[in-house]
């Protein structure tokens, strides 16, 4: 192996290919594939901005000008290596680190998906400060990060350069660029247009991205939902095994708002159940962007030193297995013998079942700090010696707790039943009374359909007087009796949203008018379910011609600040339309730019 005469020291978060762009600059190639091979000892090798390959050859080759620096350091200080990996599976992790090194010969594409810019990205104030230090600026790789739009070090927003972060023509894959003035022109303004609140939020997000991309966060890629699961549960949008998916909408987007969520291109569809945020909330296998990651960890409360303390944290008062089972009748009464439980929600309540292998089965309720069961729900097979076994119990003077079998046997003659002891402290008389009035009142009506109407009758005497409500229901089946004239229904929600949509149109900001943005501006909301479209055909016939897409959104905004800027007198160009539109260039559509290209050739709006 051929020692190298020279290279570049590393600055201060400097990439590995600026290092290896700022070699070829003195080296004298004219081309930057012989550059490569000088590097990589004759091994043609492409310079991945993020995730460059085949690192030992050319730490081997250099080692005698950086004798302190390991190959460790160079991957963690001057690569995106921990941004891509934080949050992967071990797999990906030990794939892509084996890679970097040389070791493994793969496609790395698939893992460096998750840098969207296209271009690098450079502070003028920071270029300025480089040139009277070293006479020379450099790429930062935290200011390549996925997320991050702010230099933290000048607040100042971060400006696209001129430099592609990937060439997209095969001969340019060898290509290496510098960072210099001409690329990195100084009085370029930035393309974004960010109020002074939305700022602070990106100089907070700013500084969770670069902690994410400068250290190993101590936390299996198994263990994370694990972790969001405790955050949920402490934040009270978990109960039981639910999450309480509209209030976490809701909440998060109040959090962030709309403004700042589509600037970091994050946004979600509430009325999609594969949305991000309800997936990244619920317990699964997929990976997110580190984005994402950081906005949930934000949002519950914690950032990137805090969250991962919350893995193994228990998720009720009961601590962990095993737990003791509450049957006073069995030799094992108190004793810790069961494995397992499991946490729900009934009423508004938290509860947690456990199941003994006596066969004992029963609810306690969570933050209860007495040890008594809440409710039985199995008896198991010596339920026929219960009674038996009580009076035994009872009469026997060394009972351990007679004042606790009599209140547990009095719950297992609400079990029985079919009666909960708490509920029964209403009057089922009333129910009874009001379940029977509504069966005369509607002869037609199957159980069914009376129990959409009666609901909260219904449901009491279905949970408190069970035997009695199957004696006295309907006999006749459900035959489909129409509750709600669909007819009258579509008409009526028709006007409605032909109403919301004018009010959406002329509102002093434009704002995309979407299914679920109509769902809040009308009353009954519930009725644009999609599984109620079939009901409602000219009601979803002009949903789907209003509905706007992104780029037709993005068309509607160019129009307003056309508008704007035509009124104030401003000059049309590209950048000015765009900041005016809050449109980013990232985020911007094909047929978005083709129109606003149109604008600037035109001078005017061309329908």
């Amino acid at each position: 192996m051929d020692m190298l005469s020279f290279f570049p020291t590393f600055y201060e978060d400097e990439l590995i290919y600026s290092a290896i762009a700022r070699y070829h600059v003195r080296s004298g190639n004219n081309i930057p594939k012989q550059t490569v091979l000088d590097l990589f000892d004759g091994e043609v090798t492409r310079v991945y901005p993020g995730i460059p390959m085949s690192l030992k050859i050319l730490h081997e080759k250099v080692n005698s000008f950086f004798g302190s620096d390991s190959l460790e350091e160079w991957i963690n200080n001057h690569t995106m290596y921990n941004y891509i990996s934080n949050f992967g599976r071990e797999k990906m992790k030990d794939n892509l680190l084996e890679v970097m090194q040389g070791n493994l010969k793969m496609n790395v594409g698939r893992e460096t998906h998750f840098h969207s810019n296209l271009k690098f990205r450079y502070c003028p104030k920071c270029v300025v400060d480089d040139y009277e230090k070293y006479g020379e600026t450099y790429w930062r790789r935290n200011h390549q990060l996925t997320g991050v739009f702010i230099c933290l070090t000048h607040q100042e927003l971060l400006r696209s350069s001129d430099v592609l972060w990937s060439p997209f023509y095969k001969g340019n894959i060898y290509k290496v660029e510098t960072a210099n003035l001409i690329n990195c022109p100084l009085q370029r303004e930035s393309i974004y247009n960010v109020s002074e609140e939305n700022m602070k939020w990106l100089i907070k997000l700013t500084k969770q991205c670069i902690k994410v991309a400068t250290r190993e966060i101590p936390i299996k890629f198994d263990e994370i939902t694990d972790t969001y699961r405790a955050l949920l549960y402490k934040k009270r949008y978990k109960r039981g095994k639910l999450v309480e998916l509209k209030q976490l909408y809701r909440d998060f987007r109040d959090f962030y708002g709309d403004e700042i969520l589509s600037f970091l291109n994050v946004n979600f569809d509430e009325g999609k159940r594969s949305n991000w945020l309800a997936t990244i909330a619920k317990k699964n296998k997929q990976t997110f962007h580190p984005l994402k990651h950081i906005l949930f960890i934000t949002f519950l409360g914690e950032d990137m030193d805090t969250f991962y303390r919350f893995n193994n944290v228990e998720l009720h008062s009961f601590g962990a297995p095993p737990y003791i089972c509450l049957n006073p009748f069995s030799s094992h009464y108190l004793q810790p013998v069961i494995k397992e439980a499991t946490l729900y929600t009934q009423e508004g309540r938290e509860l947690c079942y456990f199941a003994c292998n006596c066969g004992f089965e029963f609810t306690r309720e969570v933050g209860d700090t007495k040890i008594r069961v809440c409710q039985i729900k199995n008896i198991g097979s010596w339920e026929s010696d219960f009674e038996y076994l009580y009076e035994n119990f009872r009469s026997n003077t060394n009972s351990r707790n007679p004042k606790q079998h009599y209140n547990l046997y009095k719950k297992y003659v609400y079990y029985k039943n079919g009666q909960n002891l708490k509920g029964i402290k209403k009057n089922p008389e009333e129910y009874k009374k009001k379940w029977l009035a509504a069966m005369k009142q509607f002869p037609e009506y199957s159980t069914e359909c009376l129990k959409h109407v009666y609901r909260r009758e219904y449901t009491f005497l279905y949970r408190h007087c069970r035997n009695w409500l199957k004696e006295n229901s309907p006999s006749i089946k459900n035959r489909g009796i129409r509750l709600v004239d669909w007819t009258e229904k579509d008409w009526q929600l028709l006007n409605e949203i032909k109403i919301a949509v004018q009010r959406l149109l002329h509102s002093e900001k434009p704002q995309r008018i979407t299914r679920n943005r109509l769902k809040r501006e009308i009353v009954d909301s519930t009725a644009l379910h999609l599984k109620f479209s079939k009901n409602l055909p000219e009601t979803e016939s002009y949903l789907n011609s209003v509905v706007e897409s992104i780029e037709q959104f993005q068309i509607r905004r160019v129009e307003y600040a056309l508008e704007k800027l035509t009124k104030n007198g401003r000059s049309l160009t590209y950048s000015t339309i765009c900041r005016a539109a809050n449109i980013s260039e990232k985020s911007i559509k094909l047929g978005t730019r083709q129109k606003v290209l149109e604008i600037v050739d035109n001078g005017s709006f061309d329908n």
